[in-house]
């Protein structure tokens, strides 16, 4: 039989046993569990406790921090103030006859 070893919903292992493996607790005392398991399943999947099923991570996606957000705006602001200089630019050079 094959087992998935699980720590808090992630396989960190695969064990061939006939009889479930005890790895005991990790260091802060979290529990690693034997999944009973196919050889689909690989080290880094995650276990659905409620499903019983293995699934590939997807990590999250990032977030932007509120520092991205203000740069973010900082950058539109400047380019509203260059734009807005010249569009004046060109006016006055519609205004005198040169454009």
């Amino acid at each position: 039989m094959i087992y998935a070893m699980v720590l808090k919903n992630k396989v960190i292992g695969i064990v061939e046993s006939e009889t479930p493996p005890k790895w005991g607790n990790d260091e802060r005392g979290n529990p690693v569990t034997a999944v009973e398991t196919t050889e689909e399943t690989q080290l880094g999947m995650v276990y659905d406790e409620e499903t019983g099923q293995f699934s590939e991570y997807v990590p999250p996606k990032p977030q932007p921090t509120q520092l991205d957000r203000i740069e973010g705006l900082l950058a539109q602001n400047v380019t509203d103030i260059e734009n807005n200089a010249i569009d004046r630019y060109n006016l006055e050079l519609v205004k005198e006859g040169v454009l």
